[in-house]
């Protein structure tokens, strides 16, 4: 078992000094290490009830392992060039594959959704998944309760015009509200909660 941890965590480590903005490290890195696979899972399981490692959804991490702190002052401009991109265009925002052309994009990008600047939001029936600013979030709760006072119900077509966007866009939108109770629907209509916050951005 100590064998397995020690592998295991090694595996883990290399794989961030390699790749220090990844978030989490996929599977395909433990894929070849030399240990009974029982074990491995039994030590992986130990390392994270102790807390040395961290779930990404099906990827893994390091606790400690933290990619904003290994940006480099070039890396931070540029992230915080993505971020003004998403939130001036507020409830417009560009696709993903626009703005981030490059790996070090993306993987800035995916480092800006973790810390919850930017929401990924997915709409299912087009099998798109929308990045939206938080910013533009909290503006989008704020207008549609201006425009649709509780308990007044409102369509997502009205939504749509309340908030001069799309389709596409705001249905994502909406569901996001739903899952957050920041909007309650009833079949096709939605009414915004009688009480909610949004919290606002963090300052940092």
């Amino acid at each position: 078992i100590a064998d397995c941890t020690l592998k295991l965590t090694a595996a883990l480590t290399n794989h961030h000094d390699g790749h220090p903005l990844d978030i989490a490290a996929p599977r395909s890195v433990l894929s070849g290490l030399k240990a009974n696979a029982a074990l491995m899972v039994h030590a992986e399981n130990l390392l994270l009830e102790n807390g040395a490692i961290r779930t990404h959804g099906t990827r893994l991490a390091m606790s400690g392992h933290d990619p904003v702190s290994r940006l480099t002052p070039a890396q931070r401009v540029r992230m915080a060039e993505l971020e003004a991109l998403f939130c001036e265009a507020v409830l417009a925002p560009p696709r993903q594959q626009d703005v981030a052309q490059n790996a070090l994009d993306r993987d800035l990008l995916a480092l800006l959704v973790e810390a919850e600047r930017l929401r990924a939001l997915p709409n299912i029936a087009l099998g798109q998944t929308i990045v939206f600013h938080r910013d533009a979030l909290v503006t989008a709760a704020a207008l549609l309760r201006a425009a649709f006072p509780p308990p007044q119900s409102f369509s997502t077509s009205q939504a749509r015009s309340a908030l001069s966007t799309t389709r596409r866009l705001v249905v994502p939108v909406l569901e996001y509200f739903d899952t957050k109770g920041i909007t309650l629907r009833s079949d096709d209509l939605r009414r915004m909660a009688p009480d909610f916050a949004v919290t606002p951005p963090d300052a940092t």
